[in-house]
This record gives C-alpha cells, sequence and structure tokens, in this order.
C-alpha cells in the first residue's frame, strides 16, 4: 500500500515487489545514481555478528536440510524454515554500496534500527550505519515490529512533507510527521485519505474500513508511541 502510493511522486522511479524483490535483482548501479531508496520489508540484527545482520528479501527463505558448504550462513526461523543469508542485503554488502547520490535511505520495515546496546565499543553498528558510511546522508529506520496500516499512512505523510516543504530536512519532517499521526482523529484521517492523490480508490476504501471499525470519529487511533515512536533518523540534522 504505502509504495504504491509513495512510486507516484518520484519520476522516474523504479520498483520491485513480492517475488521480484530479490538480492540478484538489486542492481548496485542502479543504487549509485538513486536519490531516494525506499525498503519495505523484514528486518534483522545479528547480535552475534553484526555484518550478518540483513534485510530480508525474496527467495530468502526455505524449508531444510540446507546446504555444507557454509552452515554460518543459514538462520532458523519459525515453522522449521531457515533463512539464507546470501539471498539476504546484509550489512556487509551495505557497506560495498556507493550511495553518495542518494539523498535518503528509508528502512520502513522491523526492527531495522536496532544495534546492540550492551556493546560499549560497536553501539553503533547496524544496518542504519551502514547505509550512512555507503554514503548516504540520512536513513529512516525503526525501533520495533511496526503496524502495517498506521505505518503506510506514516510513510505516505512522511514522502509528502519532504515533497511540499522541501526546506525541511528529513529530521524535521520526521518529527512534523509524528506529531502529526499521533494527534490525528479518525475523522482527520478519514479526510486526509480523500485529499491524497496519490492514494488509489481501492486502497482508500481498504483503508478507511479498517481506521473506522470500531472507532469514534474523535478517537485517536495512533496516539500510543507503538505507531509513530519506531521512527528514527539518522544522519544529517540540516
Amino acid at each position: 500500500m504505502e509504495v504504491e502510493a509513495i512510486q507516484s511522486l518520484f519520476h522516474p522511479h523504479q520498483v520491485l515487489k513480492h517475488d521480484e524483490a530479490e538480492k540478484a535483482a538489486i542492481d548496485a548501479e542502479t543504487l549509485k545514481n538513486a536519490h531516494c531508496v525506499h525498503f519495505s520489508c523484514h528486518g534483522y540484527f545479528n547480535f552475534e555478528d553484526a555484518l550478518k545482520s540483513a534485510l530480508i528479501l525474496a527467495k530468502s527463505e526455505f524449508t531444510p536440510p540446507p546446504p555444507t558448504d557454509d552452515p554460518s550462513r543459514y538462520l532458523p526461523l519459525k515453522d522449521n524454515k531457515l533463512l539464507d543469508l546470501q539471498k539476504c542485503l546484509t550489512l556487509e554488502d551495505i557497506l560495498r554500496l556507493d550511495l553518495t547520490n542518494c539523498r535518503l535511505v528509508t528502512l520502513s520495515a522491523c526492527e531495522t534500527g536496532i544495534t546492540d546496546l550492551t556493546s560499549t565499543s560497536d553501539e553503533y553498528i547496524g544496518l542504519p550505519s551502514g547505509f550512512i558510511f555507503a554514503g548516504s546522508p540520512n536513513v529512516v529506520s525503526t525501533l520495533w515490529a511496526v503496524a502495517d496500516i498506521s505505518t503506510a499512512i506514516f510513510m505516505i505523510q512522511f514522502y509528502q512533507t519532504l515533497q511540499q516543504q522541501p526546506e525541511l530536512s528529513v529530521v524535521l519532517a520526521l518529527q512534523q510527521t509524528q506529531k502529526w499521526l499521533r494527534e490525528a482523529t479518525v475523522q482527520d484521517l478519514l479526510d486526509w485519505i480523500d485529499s491524497c492523490a496519490v492514494i488509489s480508490e481501492e486502497r482508500r476504501g481498504q483503508m478507511k474500513f479498517t481506521l473506522q471499525w470500531g472507532k469514534t470519529a474523535e478517537s485517536k487511533p495512533f496516539s500510543s508511541p507503538y505507531f509513530w515512536a519506531a521512527f528514527c533518523a539518522i544522519g544529517q540534522i540540516n
């Protein structure tokens, strides 16, 4: 939902969705020329080996048994499945990218901003710092598993704010969006959906149904920090 809406704000744009979003399809040369890179997927932080932290891409999960060439590349998941890190975008891969032309990398995914707070020397090492090292001056990531509908609304508004107020820094645009989502009533959000040109008619109906389910027009469905405080900006402050 969020990517479908956000992509219309960028011309040209390239979108890899569902099974298309595999590691082999992520072209380093394309990223080198990108002004903005947006990942809407799951993230993983490896507390034992930070370089094996990764954005989980398509076709990276499979059912055992795994090949025996390198057991360290496979991680156990739920439902007796394994994750093949060589088919994910790991922190080690990210460090090799050239993102010097990229203003913003957004990791709109679960737990992409986590680092090891118990490590006194490597606390800063994580997926966001990898993208900063690769050359992007700004990275937006998340600190916990975020809800789908609130994240979609948040990201659409965030990108619109950046587009409509180009003088704003990423940090201020993020702060403004957090405050907006926290204070918005159901009626405010319904009005926003109707006026948001980048949301399709089909998606508008889905979003409205979800927002109105069991709520009054005056309630603030996303006032809890759970919905908006997970998003953090790292990088330039101006």
